[in-house]
């Protein structure tokens, strides 16, 4: 049974008008009329015997609010030991990310947990994958979010999304206009690059295409920052290789042209890294358990 029809219910019979329980609930009259026709269908039983000239609740409807306002009181309780719970859980909880990360899951489970703890606080900060393993494995940092790492076995790491990354030029650049662009012409252009390494950090998978030495000669930029990343992209200053999320609204508003659309420079996976040997404590088990949740970990 929904319990928002009950309550509707209650503040109407309490009301004893639909127009002045509509009135308290900040609901239009067709509205709350509709929520009692429900309640009523789904109980198979009149509530409210009402017309133009009376209101009057009948006897399953008196039973009913007897009821309804007794659970009412339980679920206040509960809920007051909810709050009082969750105020007692405070505490920072501190991120290392990879920059530019476009996770709607990750996002839904900062603002949850924000609404039900206000007291926890989180403490996010940019660094390459690399450190953020290393801080992890000094115990100097719960979590972290990075390109994805096969190798460390004392690492747990979970995907937290996908980035397919492409070639863009700004409209500054002289590849903007070209009615066709090559592989070949891409190689002879000067090279925005990731520094390090970041989310679409990519400089190995570049380098199957034309070799690490050359990229090296043609780098004209470069920013471990994916924000600053796209600011050296759009100044014209070189092509760069970004996640399409990044690029897509740039592109739409004619600032940025994707290069060689049919084929991506390579697949990022990003991850959420922990680990299985720290103790945390209980404002950070609560953010894992909701992210193990949202990517459905066992």
């Amino acid at each position: 049974m929904d319990w928002n029809l009950l309550k509707t219910f209650c503040v109407v019979a309490i009301e004893k008008s639909i127009s002045k329980g509509a009135a308290r609930l900040n609901l239009s009259q067709p509205a709350v009329s509709q929520a009692i026709k429900r309640l009523e269908e789904q109980l198979g039983a009149t509530l409210i015997e009402r017309d133009s000239h009376r209101f009057e609740i009948t006897e399953v409807g008196i039973s009913l609010l007897k009821i309804a306002l007794a659970a009412r009181k339980n679920i206040q309780e509960v809920d007051a030991v909810l709050n009082e719970k969750r105020g007692n859980i405070k505490g920072a909880i501190r991120i290392l990310t990879v920059s530019g990360v476009n996770s709607p899951l990750y996002d839904k489970v900062l603002r949850e947990m924000h609404s039900d703890f206000p007291e926890v606080t989180f403490n996010i900060e940019v660094a390459t994958t690399q450190e953020t393993i290393s801080a992890i494995q000094r115990n100097v940092v719960p979590f972290g979010i990075g390109i994805s790492q096969p190798g460390e076995v004392d690492i747990k790491q979970s995907i937290l999304t996908r980035e397919e990354t492409f070639f863009y030029c700004s409209n500054y650049h002289p590849l903007f206009n070209e009615e066709s662009v090559t592989l070949d012409q891409i190689k002879a252009t000067k090279l925005v690059s990731f520094s390090g390494e970041s989310l679409g950090g990519t400089l190995s998978k570049l380098s199957e295409h034309y070799g690490s030495h050359y990229i090296h000669q043609q780098i004209s930029a470069s920013s471990a920052n994916t924000a600053e990343m796209l600011r050296l992209v759009l100044a014209g200053i070189g092509i760069g290789s970004l996640p399409e999320h990044l690029g897509r609204e740039y592109e739409e508003r004619g600032l940025l042209r994707k290069l060689l659309p049919e084929t991506s420079v390579c697949e990022v996976l990003i991850v959420m890294m922990w680990s299985p040997h720290q103790v945390h404590t209980e404002a950070e088990a609560i953010f894992l358990d909701r992210m193990r949740a949202a990517l459905n970990l066992e």
